[in-house]
């Protein structure tokens, strides 16, 4: 990934630093005079205290500012909707300019408190007992909209656990999973610990092994069922 905004038929694209390391943030910044200390300070604005404004970003200097403005936008957006149960649990709905609509689930605990998020807009994987399955595939999100979904709550600041259990199969969207996590992980990101991060899946074998040796968030495997013919019938792929 070259972290620049592109042209796309003389329309100009801003660069959405929500989806961006630090280095990648550096590698944008960098040729403009600025230092990779200022790329921490703009992750750290972005994923720990979830601004959502460039102009707010803290402790980075003006002309930085002006800078980033000019080619550059935070890509944080909250969502359009939510519907809280009754033991407090709350479900957004989320949807992108592009017109992707996913869910993420806020559960809060006494000890614990838990957002569930989505990787894809609906999901290809054709499970039986999944009501996602039935509203179809309307694409992947990028890391940047998984993140988000972290970040762009009311209650973003007292989440403790991260679970990758909502809309899409992860291992079909598996570079921008790996990525959120990196985001997720990184001290210039969001700190949580890979202890407190779960990614599932119906059990895409590739996926599986590729996450395995590139992430230490935990992995579950979603079996629905002990029994081979039984599975295959529930879970198709």
């Amino acid at each position: 990934m070259d972290p620049s905004f592109c042209k796309y038929s003389g329309i100009m694209v801003k660069m959405t630093l929500c989806a961006l390391t630090s280095d990648e943030i550096f590698r944008h910044i960098g040729p403009s005079g600025f230092t990779i200390s200022h790329a921490v300070l703009i992750s750290n604005g972005i994923y720990k205290k979830r601004i959502s404004a460039i102009s707010l970003i803290p402790k980075i200097p003006k002309k930085l500012k002006i800078f980033l403005e000019s080619n550059s936008i935070t890509g944080m957006f909250e969502p359009i909707a939510s519907e809280v149960s009754t033991d407090k649990t709350v479900k957004y709905i989320f949807r992108t300019e592009t017109g992707k609509e996913f869910e993420t689930v806020y559960m809060p605990d006494s000890k614990r408190n838990t957002i569930c998020v989505s990787t894809q807009s609906g999901c290809r994987m054709g499970c039986s007992f999944c009501v996602t399955g039935r509203y179809g595939f309307h694409g992947n999100l990028t890391a940047g909209e998984i993140v988000n979904q972290v970040i762009s709550i009311p209650d973003a600041g007292k989440v403790t656990h991260v679970v990758f259990m909502g809309m899409g199969e992860p291992m079909d969207n598996l570079e921008n999973v790996l990525k959120a996590c990196e985001i997720l992980t990184a001290g210039w990101g969001l700190a949580i610990s890979p202890r407190n991060i779960t990614v599932s899946t119906v059990g895409i074998t590739p996926g599986i092994k590729k996450f395995l040796g590139s992430c230490d968030c935990n992995l579950t495997v979603s079996l629905h069922s002990p029994f081979n013919v039984e599975r295959k019938r529930f879970v198709p792929v």
